[in-house]
């Protein structure tokens, strides 16, 4: 007996997964992938095509970032990606970044999660304090001066990591899991 997996066309490529999974848990995903269509229309983000999929790319401050759409839903299906598991399938100048939801359950989706890097980053400007900490390297020494100071406990481990001008914030902190 082969097994042949459902497909689902979805605006950034096929989303394959097991027959076993409940109909209830692949809706909520293609929402979001609809809704990350939806924001193509009105924000920065600019689809690339590949034989993978698509993925969403955004220039800000010289610094390219990209999302993974289609890499989201399959990490909601409890799929191995290239990503780790729980965090947003992100790069920064091609370099994998450690962004994840707060400790929450239980956790959103990862292609909710998506949607809302799309919104936070999609339009001109956007605020610098709303962004997570390993996306700060795309700041501008302006922006960066003009976040609230840290907390004590976190100013203590990374003010003498901070990095000098022109150096990537996020390639000190991106190992770092606060």
């Amino acid at each position: 007996m082969c097994f042949r997996p459902m497909q689902e066309n979805t605006p950034f490529g096929v989303l394959e997964y097991a027959a076993s999974i409940d109909r209830a848990r692949i809706e909520p995903m293609l929402r979001a992938l609809r809704w990350c269509e939806t924001l193509l229309t009105c924000t920065r983000w600019v689809p690339q095509y590949n034989a993978a999929g698509v993925s969403l790319q955004r220039t800000i401050n010289e610094h390219q970032i990209e999302i993974f759409p289609l890499e989201a839903a399959a990490m909601d299906l409890g799929y191995k990606t290239r990503f780790k598991k729980q965090h947003l399938p992100i790069n920064l100048d091609g370099v994998h970044l450690c962004v994840r939801s707060m400790n929450r359950h239980p956790r959103p989706l990862h292609t909710d999660m998506v949607a809302s890097m799309m919104l936070l980053l999609g339009g001109e400007r956007f605020e610098p304090a709303e962004l997570p900490k390993t996306l700060h390297g795309i700041f501008t020494p302006e922006q960066l001066a003009s976040l609230p100071p840290l907390h004590p406990l976190v100013n203590a481990m990374f003010r003498d990591n901070l990095p000098h001008l022109g150096e990537p914030l996020f390639l000190k902190l991106r190992s770092w899991n606060y």
